[in-house]
């Protein structure tokens, strides 16, 4: 098993599960690979981030971080309520 640095297993799951307290690095890995079918991918990016080579990660990293951005902003000008995943907008 490849070695992951602490602060990149709670980036990813901070990533994944935003309102849950890290739960410590191990059980991270299992909830991490038991529930994502893109666990592969998003260990990469762990792996990645451990060994500081993010570089071939820049364009999709900044992607998402420019979403989560744009989500946030969108959140704080009008209010909206998630339903099996999709946001639907609603106004405050």
């Amino acid at each position: 098993m490849s070695s992951y640095n602490l602060a990149a297993i709670k980036i990813v799951y901070g990533a994944l599960y935003q309102d849950e307290e890290f739960p410590g690095i191990e059980q991270a890995i299992k909830r991490i690979k038991s529930n994502r079918v893109d666990s592969e991918q998003l260990f990469a990016y762990a792996l990645a981030i451990s060994k500081n080579e993010v570089r071939p990660y820049y364009e999709t990293l900044s992607r998402q971080l420019r979403s989560v951005i744009e989500e946030r902003d969108l959140m704080r000008h009008c209010g909206y309520t998630f339903l099996t995943g999709r946001a639907i907008r609603v106004s405050k």
